[in-house]
């Protein structure tokens, strides 16, 4: 039988994960686990995320960032999306298919200089 994480500290809790460095997931982790066990950590976590996290890990946010923290309950489900990647237009038509050509060197009817064999 396993040992229950300890959620005392963060470092406490790196500790105990083998180590691990403290990455965006470690965090999570670290956060939702110890909210889990500790209803006033909870209630602090909701009510002040960026301060409970410079407090907690040490970490202070950029300026502009935000740290959203709710709760699910029986009834609903979230799902958390990524922020939408842009991209410049070079990058977009090389996603698009722009920037991609086939060529066989097996086929000695392609001429890879000509661009209406590339179809």
């Amino acid at each position: 039988m396993s040992e229950k994480p300890n959620y005392s500290t963060l470092e406490a809790y790196v500790g105990d994960a083998g180590g691990k460095a403290v990455t965006e997931a470690t965090l999570r982790q670290y956060l939702a686990g110890k909210a889990g066990q500790d209803e006033d950590f909870r209630k602090t976590l909701l009510a002040d995320p960026e301060g409970t996290v410079e407090t907690e890990a040490g970490i202070k946010l950029p300026a502009g960032m935000k740290l959203i923290v709710h709760e699910e309950d029986a009834d609903s489900l979230h799902l958390v999306l990524p922020a939408p990647i842009e991209l410049d237009a070079g990058q977009l038509q090389g996603v698009a298919g722009g920037g991609w050509n086939y060529t066989s060197v097996d086929d000695p009817d392609i001429d890879v200089n000509d661009d209406d064999d590339m179809t």
